[in-house]
């Protein structure tokens, strides 16, 4: 199968799953608007920041160099190399485990965080989930990683609904139903990979430990920026501002994550295509040139379909009270599409084993972010947040770009530019037409994307090898 075929495959079979699992959670927003005040989706919304930067900090991604070493053909020669490489990765996650608990345990007492026992064990649980799907994955079980998320968000739909509804609990509800779906999803996957089985036979070999917990360290530094960007913009706006706009801000980038459904289907689909390929030095400038247009182009094709379909929607998902939260959304998507570029370069950067520079990397961008939020936070407020992220992104893809030219030129092509304005039109007429102008839009994109993929549509067949 060519890589494109398998791409669009792997691509195809995530986003289904994917999709459906989103989907189930827009369903949701009605009764989350309803029930929990933009306060409480505020405090919760913080609460799973706090969970997700204590994960970036004490967790290094070893998840990342499991898949890697796992599909990694220099390894055959060795008796059960794929027990031993899950057996340690597991070890490295114990000792992570160790000093996350111990830090996290001590900031939640330290700033009287709400819940503090659930917040720890829902990051325990959530972590050891995303190893699982990173071996379900390289085992090339696809389709168990995506029945186990549906599964897993239909049981955490229905407990939501029980405990926000039936019990009242607020929004402690959320992370009640996070914990028991995320145990069943875990379940699922280890009754139909056997990776506890697998974890046993490699048990007593260390020999993979260290040199995945090197590959793995410098990886800790993409986790860190992220998150800490993250849950510094949004402590600024709690404390700076209040917690009823972080709770608009929070509803647009749920919206607005919807376009990191196609991120991260793209995102996994493409690690499986990239670790196992083999390209010559002289290839590489070529075949990734032509991967990252292509990708921008989708990126920015895509987030115009998505504000259309999100200013249709959005009166019918949420209440009233959080009306406020539209303005933010294609912004937010900005940052998403970014994201998105910036992980496309970063698997390059695993690919090439060049990880030792992220952190250096990761520190000038980071350092940009949190400058540019304490100077304008009390100018203008939640635009600080989402400017400081779209800068800080734009800047970490040049950087890594500039390191890839050590190996080999990666070149962004100028019509980039035309898709970018594309965006901006549709989320100016989004905003401020109406739905006649939208609707020709709309109508303007689907002949716009159907002549610029028409050769695709001609010659790919999914379903052929």
């Amino acid at each position: 199968m060519s890589d494109l075929k398998r791409l669009l495959k792997s691509s195809g079979i995530y986003f289904l799953g994917t999709a459906l699992n989103k989907l189930l959670a827009f369903f949701m927003l009605p009764f989350y608007t309803k029930y929990l005040s933009p306060s409480d989706y505020g405090e919760y919304d913080l609460s799973l920041v706090y969970v997700n930067f204590f994960i970036g900090i004490f967790f290094i991604d070893i998840y990342v160099a499991i898949m890697k070493f796992l599909l990694d053909d220099s390894y055959k020669s060795i008796k059960n190399y794929k027990e031993k490489i899950i057996f340690a990765g597991f070890v490295v996650f114990v000792i992570c485990l160790v000093f996350y608990v111990f830090g996290f345990y001590i900031f939640l007492t330290i700033f009287d965080v709400k819940f503090a026992i659930l917040l720890i064990f829902l990051g325990v649980i959530t972590y050891i989930h995303t190893i699982y799907g990173y071996i379900c994955r390289a085992y090339n079980f696809s389709y168990v990683f995506v029945f186990s998320g549906l599964f897993s968000a239909l049981i955490g739909a229905i407990l939501t609904l029980i405990f926000l509804i039936y019990f009242k609990f607020g929004y402690v509800s959320l992370i009640y139903s996070s914990i028991i779906s995320t145990i069943f999803a875990i379940l699922i996957i280890d009754f139909n990979v056997k990776i506890f089985s697998k974890f046993r036979l490699g048990f007593g070999d260390f020999s993979f430990v260290k040199p995945m917990f090197f590959y793995s360290l410098p990886l800790v530094s993409l986790a860190f920026s992220y998150w800490f960007a993250e849950f510094y913009g949004k402590f600024c706006i709690s404390k700076s501002i209040s917690l009823a706009q972080n709770g608009y801000y929070a509803i647009a980038l749920k919206f607005s994550a919807l376009l990191l459904l196609f991120v991260q289907c793209f995102k996994m689909a493409w690690q499986e295509v990239n670790f196992s390929k083999i390209l010559d030095k002289n290839m590489m400038s070529d075949y990734y040139t032509k991967a990252i247009n292509e990708y921008i182009k989708f990126l920015f094709l895509g987030s115009s379909f998505l504000i259309i379909a999100i200013k249709i929607i959005f009166p019918y998902l949420i209440d009233i009270k959080y009306y406020e939260a539209f303005i933010y959304i294609p912004f937010c998507i900005l940052i998403y599409v970014f994201i998105g570029i910036y992980e496309f370069l970063t698997n390059i950067i695993n690919k090439i084993n060049y990880n030792k520079y992220l952190p250096k990397i990761c520190i000038i961008y980071l350092v940009i972010n949190v400058f540019f939020i304490t100077f304008f936070i009390d100018k203008i407020g939640i635009w600080a947040v989402i400017f400081g992220f779209i800068l800080e992104y734009i800047v970490a893809c040049l950087m890594i770009m500039f390191l890839i030219k050590k190996e080999f030129i990666i070149k962004i092509k100028f019509i980039n530019i035309l898709y970018f304005l594309l965006f901006l039109t549709t989320s100016y007429i989004c905003y401020n037409l109406n739905f006649k102008f939208i609707f020709l839009n709309l109508v303007f994109l689907l002949v716009f994307v159907a002549f610029n993929y028409r050769n695709i549509f001609k010659k790919v067949n999914l379903f052929n090898r």
